[in-house]
């Protein structure tokens, strides 16, 4: 429910919801928007000429449907389509980073830490998702540090025809650093 905390898991918390938000979320359908609310729920700006075409707050998230981009201010219902699909309430932090792809276990503070929404919503709503950040990786890896790709490029180096080779070879020591960092990222997080 909204403003509630698992017990087990203090991320899996939800914002509280104003009375006014939470008959908004109740009407809400999943993949839906205010369009769809009774006349006495919908925001004065949004019954303004200009507020009309504005449909991506107050959302109900679908089960069905991919989920939308997650921001810094996912936590909160009237800040995009966060509606939590079945239940009244905005996804909670442990979910949005779920949608991120963090592992389920991730500890975003230390546990005696406080959990502010902001603060965690920020760093959770800016990451760069888990899953595109290994496929970045790996392409670079792959691209940059890969043996045959190294031979290749050292042999080419040595041509005097290839200027493209030459420039190459120059930026060896950012090769390798690359590389290096990628190694170390791999054997800390396990990524790659």
């Amino acid at each position: 429910m909204a403003g509630e905390t698992d017990p087990f898991d203090p991320l899996h918390r939800a914002s509280t919801l104003s009375e006014t938000n939470l008959r908004r979320i109740e009407a809400s359908i999943p993949g839906g928007t205010w369009h769809d609310w009774d006349d006495d729920l919908v925001t004065e700006c949004h019954k303004a000429h200009t507020g009309q075409r504005y449909v991506s707050v107050y959302g109900r998230m679908s089960w069905d449907e991919p989920a939308p981009t997650i921001t810094t201010q996912f936590y909160g219902f009237g800040n995009g389509r966060f509606g939590h699909p079945e239940q009244n309430r905005a996804i909670s932090l442990h979910e949005g980073a779920i949608l991120q792809s963090f592992p389920k276990t991730y500890e975003f503070v230390e546990p005696a830490d406080p959990i502010h929404f902001k603060i965690l919503g920020r760093m959770i709503g800016n990451a760069v998702p888990v899953l595109v950040a290994r496929a970045i990786a790996r392409t670079i890896r792959h691209r940059y540090c890969s043996p045959t790709l190294r031979t290749a490029l050292d042999c080419r180096s040595k041509s005097s025809h290839s200027r493209y080779s030459q420039n190459i070879s120059s930026n060896t020591g950012t090769k390798e650093s690359i590389c290096s960092y990628l190694e170390d990222v791999k054997v800390k997080y396990e990524v790659m």
